[in-house]
């Protein structure tokens, strides 16, 4: 389970967490950028001195690693696509809150799902269809559809065990936090895939991609698709998705109550 104490006092995730909102908040906002500016200025001076303080008491003088890594893909919340913030008229005040529990969710489940990845160590789709097994035959050269977002490389598989989904987790958390936030979780708007945005070329075909967007009317709607997208690539088995999904709303649920 996700150790959500620990990662809402540890300074290092706090900061990443502040680097983040800021960046969002002088993009939306870029005429209040001094005031944002002399804010975490502040705010981060404190935080690198108590972490300093925490790395130099710690008996196994651990190193904090960036929120991005592993497998970690940032939303970009100013999107134009990302037509939930601006339809709403949320006030920068609000905006920040929303920002800043949406990163305190997706951080407590990166740490979630890379705990049960690692200590479950289940194997993924591509290992197991390339063995035998009694009811089964082996497929030696079977790779996954997905992953290569740029036509340039080999379409692989994540290089770090299966269970739990770190898309689901991530999804679960982020559209949990999304639909208490909002108090529903029927809201239009619309997401543009890096794979399809007319400058990525297709790794089979070698064409560019067209530019497509996918149109939602629920936020469900959204997280299911993010749920089903790694099934089909072939890179996770859906039990990977259910326990990450699972997880991740309740962490959004855990994040919201205590930052309510």
């Amino acid at each position: 389970m996700p150790k959500t104490n620990d990662v809402l006092f540890n300074p290092a995730i706090q900061a990443a967490v502040t680097q983040a909102a800021y960046q969002t908040l002088v993009s939306l906002y870029p005429a209040q950028k001094v005031l944002f500016d002399k804010a975490q200025s502040g705010f981060l001076n404190t935080l690198r001195k108590d972490l300093l303080a925490q790395l130099a008491t710690s008996e196994d003088k651990i190193t904090y690693t960036p929120i991005m890594e592993p497998g970690y893909h940032q939303p970009d919340p100013t999107h134009p696509n990302q037509s939930f913030l601006s339809p709403q008229k949320n006030t920068v005040q609000q905006n920040a809150g929303l920002f800043a529990l949406v990163n305190y969710a997706m951080a407590d489940a990166a740490i979630a799902a890379w705990d049960s990845k690692y200590y479950y160590g289940f194997w993924r789709p591509i290992v197991a269809i390339r063995q035998d097994t009694r009811s089964t035959r082996s497929i030696p050269n079977w790779l996954p559809l997905g992953a290569a977002s740029d036509g340039s490389g080999t379409n692989f598989t994540p290089a770090f065990p299966s269970y739990v989904s770190g898309h689901a987790t991530f999804g679960g958390a982020v559209f949990g936090i999304l639909r208490l936030f909002y108090g529903t979780d029927t809201m239009q708007f619309q997401l543009q895939a890096d794979e399809y945005n007319g400058i990525t070329k297709d790794s089979i075909t070698n064409q560019i991609r067209p530019v497509r967007a996918r149109y939602y009317q629920s936020f469900t709607q959204a997280e299911d698709e993010n749920f089903l997208g790694r099934i089909y690539v072939g890179v996770h088995w859906r039990t990977d998705q259910d326990a990450g999904r699972t997880m991740g709303q309740q962490i959004a649920s855990y994040i919201f109550t205590q930052n309510d």
